[in-house]
């Protein structure tokens, strides 16, 4: 026998020996599946108010991270009739700078925080409901926007 196919064999069998003995030490303790029955939480629906939605003015925010600029057109989604959404729509109609502020400071957030401009579209409506809701929520109602809506999008 040639020195090179012993090489070969030796080789081979050091490699397969532990090998096997790792698969049949896996396959012979397999440990014993004990199913469980998941537990089912049964929850009432919450009754919610008939939506109403408040557009807001477009507005173009400097992200330096990205080295750009972002125009956002945005929407409310609040409950039709509550006294926040009355408050709102008067916010927004006399461009009250507070709520301007806000929502330029929510998305500078969320520019620190995304990682790129896909992430950072994902982020926009998240950080302005949670800093909107900061601004305009009471005590009864901490969280009168139900959702933001990006309606327009634009990077320059």
């Amino acid at each position: 026998m040639d020195s090179n196919k012993i090489i070969s064999f030796v080789g081979f069998i050091m490699v397969m020996v532990p090998f096997g003995m790792g698969l049949s030490g896996t396959l012979s303790g397999a440990p014993e599946i004990v199913v469980e029955e998941p537990e089912v939480a049964v929850t009432e629906p919450v009754a919610m108010g008939t939506p109403d939605y408040i557009a807001y003015p477009q507005m173009t925010v400097s992200i330096p991270q990205f080295d750009r600029k972002v125009a956002v057109g945005l929407s409310f989604m609040v409950d039709q009739g509550t006294p926040i959404a009355e408050g709102l729509w008067e916010s927004i109609g006399n461009r009250d700078g507070r709520l301007d502020a806000v929502i330029t400071q929510a998305i500078e957030e969320a520019g620190l925080q995304a990682r790129d401009t896909q992430q950072l579209r994902r982020l926009i409506p998240t950080m302005v409901r949670h800093a909107v809701n900061l601004q305009v929520g009471t005590d009864e109602d901490p969280s009168p926007v139900r959702e933001v809506l990006i309606t327009s999008y634009a990077m320059q």
